[in-house]
């Protein structure tokens, strides 16, 4: 494919990704383009590798390419593999999902219409050999996902799990660059980009599919009172107990 792109002389837009830097700067600061690539992953270094690639072509062969390091890309249509599609679709099945770390991961989510525009912007205006990141208007944790789905009627059930090894606790784009020479300003927020992803999930599937959750929603809800209920009346009945004790012991 290369090869026909430095034939046909078009540029190459390279969709690389955040998790070229591993877990990120070491004092937290936001990953800049010219920050040292550290892959944690065979993905990562697929991606790495990629990018090694157009550069490699761009210098011998005079490709014109410019690379794009996406930031968790939601919304609709997004790979049922991926964190929030399986989220969405455990309020309806039931099925617990993995939260790795218990949520605390941090994610710099980027909505699908903001992602689409970072790369025009970047096909159009992107210096030729440039690296830009593309990324949402902040950084929220597994656990805001969870909260934001809550408040759109969808609680899917999850269970806290270590952090498997190759996964980033924190990913966090500078979008300096990008802004500057891209022109680059991402607009939909988590809470939005959600509501549209559980829109365009459950239009898929249907109003079946909504009341399912619904239904699921109310029997965790349900048997959430009911645990609360049974701990109530379980102290009640030690206070009780104790007394009696009390009373038989003077």
């Amino acid at each position: 494919m290369l090869d026909a792109l430095v034939e046909a002389r078009v540029r190459l837009v390279l969709a690389s990704s955040s998790s070229v830097y591993g877990h990120g700067a070491p004092n937290g600061a936001p990953s800049r383009e010219d920050d040292q690539c550290h892959p944690l992953s065979p993905y990562a270094s697929t991606k790495h590798a990629a990018e090694q690639l157009t550069r490699v072509y761009a210098e011998r062969h005079g490709l014109d390419t410019v690379v794009c390091r996406l930031f968790t890309v939601y919304g609709p249509g997004q790979r049922s593999d991926m964190i929030i599609a399986k989220l969405v679709a455990a309020s309806i099945d039931g099925a617990p999902v993995n939260l790795h770390g218990g949520g605390t991961m941090r994610r710099h989510f980027t909505y699908i219409d903001d992602a689409v525009s970072g790369l025009l912007a970047a096909a159009a205006h992107g210096e030729r050999g440039g690296i830009y990141n593309i990324a949402g208007p902040a950084v929220h944790s597994l656990a805001d996902v969870v909260k934001n789905l809550d408040r759109l009627g969808c609680r899917p059930p999850t269970r806290a799990v270590a952090i498997p090894a190759g996964l980033p606790r924190v990913t966090n784009g500078c979008l300096a660059r990008s802004r500057a020479q891209l022109g680059f300003m991402p607009g939909v927020s988590l809470c939005e980009g959600l509501e549209q992803q559980v829109k365009a999930f459950f239009a898929v599937h249907g109003e079946s599919a909504q009341l399912a959750a619904s239904r699921s929603s109310a029997v965790r809800m349900a048997d959430h009172e009911w645990t609360y209920r049974f701990i109530e009346r379980w102290r009640w009945v030690k206070t009780l107990l104790s007394s009696i004790h009390s009373a038989s012991s003077s």
